[in-house]
This record gives structure tokens, sequence and C-alpha cells, in this order.
């Protein structure tokens, strides 16, 4: 899945571009934000070392902010740097050496953050994470629903948000095959972690060759 996360996210971007005009563009690349913020959660809490792993997202988000920013011509803070607050903020609120209110301090100022800054996708990503986190079974997609239904008729996202709840119809499958499958087939660890910049970084020289 990690292969398809890229592959719709590129498409996104490249319709976000060239073909703002055209939904399909960005219908595919709804796919992409879910599968990211799962893979997101497995890595936080897999990962053998946590400090590096967030200093590898804080790192891969600076590199990705400035052609994030000459591409779609925007202040907004890219999505790593959206996981970069979202990991430390579920970390503080997870880390069972610290007092409750403590942690819920933790959780608090990283949902604080992203409503106060501009973030792309913000506390979204958030409470997605935190439904990844928690929820099994069908009640991965029922609360990837009511999410995107305070979002939608909220007047807070398109519409068009709907069809991010693919991915989580797969993640909601209580069989252990569908989730090794999920889990299988990833990308080289390299490429997945330099596509974002680099996708950015290509595409906006391709813009800037054709003075688009």
């Amino acid at each position: 899945m990690q292969w398809i996360a890229m592959l719709t996210m590129l498409i996104d971007h490249i319709g976000a571009v060239w073909f703002a005009d055209q939904s399909l563009f960005r219908i595919v690349g709804r796919i992409a934000f879910p599968i990211y913020a799962y893979y997101v959660v497995q890595g936080m809490y897999r990962t053998s070392n946590r400090r590096r792993y967030v200093i590898r997202l804080g790192i891969l988000a600076l590199l990705s902010q400035l052609p994030f920013s000459l591409l779609f011509e925007t202040q907004t803070i890219n999505v790593i740097g959206t996981f970069f607050v979202c990991v430390l903020g579920l970390y503080g609120f997870y880390e069972s050496r610290y007092a409750i209110w403590l942690r819920w301090v933790c959780l608090a100022a990283s949902a604080a953050v992203l409503i106060s800054i501009k973030f792309d996708y913000g506390i979204y990503a958030l409470i997605l994470m935190l439904i990844y986190r928690h929820a099994e079974g069908v009640y991965v997609l029922l609360g990837h629903i009511g999410l995107n239904m305070v979002y939608i008729f909220g007047g807070l996202t398109s519409p068009l948000q709907i069809f991010s709840l693919l991915p989580s119809i797969v993640f909601s499958i209580p069989d252990e095959k569908v989730k090794r499958l999920a889990a299988s087939r990833k990308a080289p660890k390299y490429l997945w972690r330099a596509f974002y910049p680099g996708h950015l970084l290509v595409l906006l020289l391709i813009k800037l060759t054709n003075g688009t």
C-alpha cells in the first residue's frame, strides 16, 4: 500500500498544479493521506528509536517546506510537518512515566499548534491517527466516516474527502491476511522516506522550466 500512497499522492499533486479544474486527480489523491497516516502510526510504535524517528520526520519536513511552498504557492506547513507535530503529541500522550494531566497537556498542546498554525490537514490528521491507533475492525471505518462528516458538513473540507474512506475500508477488515497484505510489499525505506520531498522538488523544477 505504500506504492499506492506514493502514486496517488503524485497524481493528486500533478492535478493540483496543472489540472485544478479536473476533479478526478483530486479524487484519486484522497486515497494517499490515510495510507500515510496509517504507516506513521505503525512506524512510531514499531521504531526502535523514538528520538531518531522524530528527528527524521523533522528533517523531512524541513527539506519539503520550500519546494512545497513554491510549488503550491502557499505558506501552509507541509504534511510531514503535520505528522511531526502529531507524533510529538502522541508520544507525550502515551508516555507512561508522565502524570495523567501532563499526558493530556501534551496531546492538547499538539492539537493547539495544529489549530493555531496552518498545517496541511491540521487537526484532522491527529484525530485520524488516534482512530487508527485505538479503533479496531468496523470502528476504524465508522470513526473515519464520522470525522469526514464533521469536516464536510462543517464546510471544513471538500465533499471529495469522502473518497479518503477507501483505505480505511481495508484497514477495518478484521482479517489477519488483509492486515499482512497492507503491511507487505513495502517500498524500499530510502524511497518511502525521500519520495515526499523528492517528488515536490521534481514537480517544482518542471513547473519552473515550463514557466507555469
